[in-house]
């Protein structure tokens, strides 16, 4: 219950946030940049879904794909950043305060991705557990 309020409290607060401040400082995340997000996001909330299953079925199967996710989550994060680094030095307006949220929006789904694991692992074989490391 745990990983999950940790996985709550991070969309309550932090994610929600940081859509304030987007629209506080009038910053606009260009298309490009959304598809990059949204691909994260929807293997995030997959992860979170199976990390669900996993616990309320005691499903090892469902644990097992979530924990299995982590080269996919790592690549489309590295990939993302990679993607920031080019645009940080695009020249159009708000650039900065852009990357800066867009960034934080990446480390957040990642930091929902661990949880969505750290869930999946309390229904997780030891020998999978080490494998998944």
């Amino acid at each position: 219950m745990n990983n999950l309020e940790n996985i709550g409290d991070i969309i309550e607060t932090d994610l929600v946030g940081l859509g304030n401040k987007l629209i506080d400082e009038g910053v606009t995340i260009s298309d490009t940049t959304s598809r990059v997000l949204r691909d994260i996001h929807s293997t995030v909330a997959k992860s979170v879904d199976a990390a669900i299953q996993a616990v309320s079925q005691d499903s090892e199967v469902a644990a097992q794909m979530v924990t299995n996710m982590k080269d996919d989550i790592n690549r489309l994060t590295e990939s993302a950043a990679m993607h920031e680094a080019k645009r940080l030095v695009a020249e159009e307006p708000n650039r900065i305060p852009a990357y800066t949220i867009e960034i934080d929006i990446i480390e957040k789904l990642k930091r929902i991705y661990y949880f969505a694991k750290r869930m999946a692992k309390t229904v997780t074989p030891e020998v999978l557990l080490e494998k998944s490391a």
